[in-house]
Order: C-alpha cells, then structure tokens, then sequence
C-alpha cells in the first residue's frame, strides 16, 4: 500500500507555500546557486542561495523574479517502486492520470522523468490565486538504489513569463546537481 508519507515534503511545501519569509530578489538569468544537504533523504545537491528551508525537504523562495514571484522547490526520496510512486502522485494531487512527459533529463546521477501540470492546488489547503488562475507545478521523477526521487517546482500564475527562466535556471540545475549521499 502507497503511503502519503512517502509525499510528505509535497504536501507540505503545498501547505507552507502562503507562509514564507520575504527574501531578497535576483534576475531569473542570474540565480546565485548553493549547497544543500538532507540527511534525512541521503541526498545532497544545489538551491538558489536566496531560498530558505521552511521544513524537511522544503525550500522556499520569494521575489527571485522582480515581481511578487513565489517559487517553491520539495524533495522527497522514498522506497517506492515506479507504479507506487506514480499512485501515490495521483493521490496528493488528486489526478485520474498523470501528465504526459514533458521531457527528460540527465543529471550527474540520477535520469529524470519531467512531468507538467496546471492545478488549483485547493486539497492541499492553498487559497485560490490573486488572479484566479491554477498554480504551475514542474514535477521530476528519478529512480535509482532501491529508492525513487521526487523533486517538485511550483509557481504562481502571476509568475508565467519569469517561469520559463525558472525552469532553465533553476529547476533543471537542481535536478542536474541532486546526487544520493554516500554512506
């Protein structure tokens, strides 16, 4: 049986999302990256030094784009096989279907699978958007050791134009950076 703890960095970061810290700001083309590292995950990779962690897993970031941007990055690493994993997906946010793939990526030790959906997001206890529109959540899904990685990219709608930067930036270089720690 999937359990939810397997997403609890996701349901969290869903739930914490409205209750970050302002931070300072940087271009999207500039990201100023830094070490990170989970123990609690045996994992270890890059985050925007503008971005605090708000719980286990979870960071946030604040005004990374000129406006009043919002981007939140979760990590999660569990043992779960592909199928448990892609379940326990569909459950926290509440999906018939997963998103189709939008690509791959090859980072320093894990594949990942990318996944892009548009969801309002409300299970999860966030309010609805200053604009009414669904928040973009970037999703990205490794396997490899007996365990399955999810790293997990939200944005407002507001934040659209500055999301492609993001996504290139930001979400990719996490993903290309994020390794399992060694024993």
């Amino acid at each position: 049986m999937v359990t939810k703890r397997s997403l609890y960095p996701l349901l969290a970061l869903l739930i914490l999302v409205t209750a970050c810290s302002v931070l300072p700001g940087d271009e999207p083309g500039s990201i100023v990256m830094a070490p990170f590292s989970l123990p609690e995950l045996s994992t270890e990779g890059m985050v925007p030094a503008a971005c605090s962690q708000v719980a286990g897993g979870v960071f946030a970031c604040e005004r990374l784009s000129p406006g009043e941007g919002l981007l939140v990055l979760t990590f999660s690493a569990d043992a779960l096989s592909p199928q448990e994993l892609e379940e326990a997906l569909l459950q926290s946010l509440e999906l018939d279907v997963l998103p189709e793939l939008v690509g791959t990526q090859r980072g320093r030790a894990l594949n990942w699978q990318l996944l892009q959906v548009d969801h309002a997001l409300q299970a999860q206890g966030l309010p609805p958007t200053p604009d009414g529109g669904p928040y973009r959540v970037d999703v990205a899904l490794a396997h490899a050791g007996g365990l399955s990685y999810v790293v997990g990219m939200i944005t407002l709608p507001a934040d659209r134009q500055a999301h492609a930067a993001f996504y290139e930036a930001l979400f990719r270089q996490v993903l290309y950076n994020l390794t399992p720690r060694s024993s």
